[in-house]
């Protein structure tokens, strides 16, 4: 078992220990959409699982949700647990009451172990307008983003170019709809 699921199960495992003695036999395990669909079930489908070994009479329906979805289920209640980027996190804190443990997920790839989130500002190839943050507000240039609710892909890249004194006002964001990759908006660069 990854090292991503034994931690998150710990803490999902802590949490529900409570729920638990309440005698709910279902809880819904609320996880934010931040790739296709599909791929999102796919990657927690094992820590439904998994969970469900470990809670005996306890079922676990895992949910994959949008932003707007995401924050509508746990204002409506539905949502029991939720494994959220810490944008939606604070959205939601700030307009429902919310209990419980918060945890970091930590990801394993080619054996390294990562909890940091981060972003990326890259430009079309050939394109030598922007070869420095500054440039992005100088050059009236164009910034494709999933959406303004993405941790990695525009709070953090935002929070540099804020740190760097650019006027994030004077910046052009496009929001692109994602239908398949959370990528996608790098494609649209070409």
């Amino acid at each position: 078992m990854s090292v991503l699921i034994k931690i998150i199960s710990f803490c999902l495992l802590v949490s529900l220990a409570g729920l638990v003695q309440a005698a709910k036999t279902e809880l819904v395990l609320g996880v934010f959409q931040y790739q296709a669909k599909a791929d999102v079930e796919k990657e927690f489908s094992a820590l439904t699982g998994y969970l469900e070994q470990k809670l005996p009479n306890v079922d676990i329906q895992l949910k994959v949700l949008d932003y707007e979805t995401f924050r509508q289920e746990v204002r409506e209640g539905t949502i029991d647990l939720m494994l959220v980027n810490p944008s939606l996190y604070e959205s939601i804190r700030s307009e429902s009451f919310i209990a419980g443990i918060t945890a970091t997920l930590q990801k394993k790839q080619g054996g390294v172990t990562s909890s940091s989130l981060g972003g990326v500002i890259f430009t079309r190839p050939g394109n030598s307008s922007v070869n420095t943050l500054t440039d992005l507000s100088t050059n009236k240039i164009k910034i494709a983003i999933p959406s303004k609710n993405h941790s990695g892909a525009f709070h953090i890249p935002l929070y540099e170019l804020y740190k760097s004194n650019i006027n994030i006002d004077a910046l052009g964001f496009i929001e692109v709809v994602i239908t398949m990759l959370w990528f996608k908006p790098c494609y649209q660069v070409r």
